[in-house]
């Protein structure tokens, strides 16, 4: 068998991860936008394919990424009503309206700030969350008491970088109004601090994108703060520009190495098979050619959800007569999703077929007779007894909505 979408180790928190590296890291990955849902997290919409992709990537640990399709009844659809999240009409969600302290998630903090700044500080929460990655939304907004005080920082509203430089201590705090940088000198002196501040000020004249622009405050009016408990010196300055922004995350980036990815498809077998056996796929309207076809592709296992053909050609197109073409792949497809089990009784299949398999067939819940496209969204694997009575039962319509609302996600 091949991979089943629907067993993907993907956990809640992989799924919060994916959006730190969608929304704010901003990460490279193969997925179209979404065009007709979203899925809601944390009160924000995403687009649920891209999403799901990224935070399988991150439950397996690799770069690599499954090929994944949306729409109701597809694996992915389906994942995301295991884990507890809704999937809405793209566009119709409203989040709620919250203060900045009440965000639901690092884009919602995002949101406000960028409303409060006068350029876009994505790219330097960003890099912080990439140096201290264990932070949460909660933690963050002293919402939870969780961590280690000295890894968090002296407040936890701050994003603790460690020492650099000249300084013992750095750290960024991204505050309702404004950001801030805040200097910890390694000794108790206020002329040698500030001595220190005009070297990092010349570093940012020289190499980097323009100096910071020290507040005049405090007893001597040069903004150094002295820390006697600590035998250190201290100093805020606002970050109030996008060139300041960028002097801070070319400093901060320095020989550092912050967690960079690219996201890509993974190597498909459904694709390697494709071009090396083509003849495979290739619809018919030949019981023999398709069985033995079909047979195949489950033996060899597929692990790209076909698209299948919404518009389905008979043998005779020109007179439309005649038996339909069938798609090989998606009764492969839609037999593996079911692993031998009747997608409407919910039984295994009454004996086991020349492949070893528990016997199912494949059956359409819109008939290709009237208008039914020959898609896994459209059809189910169900046992012959649920086949014949789907077909000449007393209640085909009841058995059809049966269907549908199985395969809803």
């Amino acid at each position: 068998m091949g991979v089943n979408l629907l067993k993907l180790n993907t956990s809640e928190h992989n799924v919060r991860d994916a959006i730190i590296e969608y929304a704010i890291h901003q990460i490279e990955h193969p997925y179209k936008d979404s065009t007709d849902y979203d899925v809601i997290i944390d009160d924000r919409p995403y687009p649920p394919v891209a999403i799901m992709g990224i935070a399988s990537s991150l439950a397996g640990g690799s770069n690599q990424c499954p090929r994944l399709r949306g729409g109701e009844g597809t694996p992915c659809f389906k994942k995301w009503k295991e884990l507890g999240f809704h999937i809405v009409v793209k566009d119709s969600h409203v989040p709620k309206v919250r203060k900045p302290k009440e965000s639901e998630s690092w884009p919602e903090y995002l949101e406000h700030l960028r409303g409060k700044y006068e350029f876009d500080p994505v790219n330097l929460l960003s890099l912080c969350l990439k140096l201290q990655p264990n932070r949460s939304i909660r933690r963050f907004l002293g919402r939870e008491e969780v961590g280690d005080l000295k890894q968090l920082g002296p407040k936890r509203d701050h994003f603790s970088i460690g020492g650099k430089d000249w300084f013992r201590t750095i750290e960024v705090a991204f505050t309702p109004k404004q950001l801030k940088l805040y200097l910890v000198s390694p000794e108790l002196d206020r002329n040698h601090h500030k001595s220190l501040r005009a070297q990092m000020d010349k570093c940012f004249d020289d190499q980097y994108s323009g100096a910071l622009l020290w507040p005049q405050t405090g007893p001597n009016g040069d903004g150094v703060q002295m820390l006697d408990a600590s035998n250190a010196c201290a100093s805020y300055v606002s970050v109030a520009t996008e060139n300041q922004c960028r002097s801070v995350i070319q400093w901060l980036s320095d020989n550092q190495n912050p967690r960079s990815i690219k996201l890509r498809f993974r190597e498909s077998k459904t694709a390697k098979l494709k071009s090396v056996k083509p003849q495979l796929f290739d619809t018919t309207s030949d019981t023999e050619k398709l069985e033995a076809n079909t047979s195949i592709l489950i033996k060899e296992g597929l692990d790209e959800e076909p698209e299948g053909n919404p518009n389905p050609e008979r043998s005779d197109p020109r007179e439309g007569k005649g038996a339909f073409k069938r798609d090989p792949e998606v009764i492969a497809w839609v037999k593996q999703r079911a692993d031998g089990i009747c997608e409407l009784c919910e039984k295994e299949g009454p004996f086991w077929d020349k492949d070893n398999h528990p016997f199912l067939e494949v059956h359409h819940i819109v008939s290709l007779a009237d208008g039914g496209p020959d898609t896994v969204d459209n059809a189910v694997a169900i046992c012959p007894n649920c086949h014949r009575e789907c077909h000449h039962g007393s209640n085909p319509e009841v058995l059809k909505l049966a269907l549908l609302k199985k395969l809803q996600p």
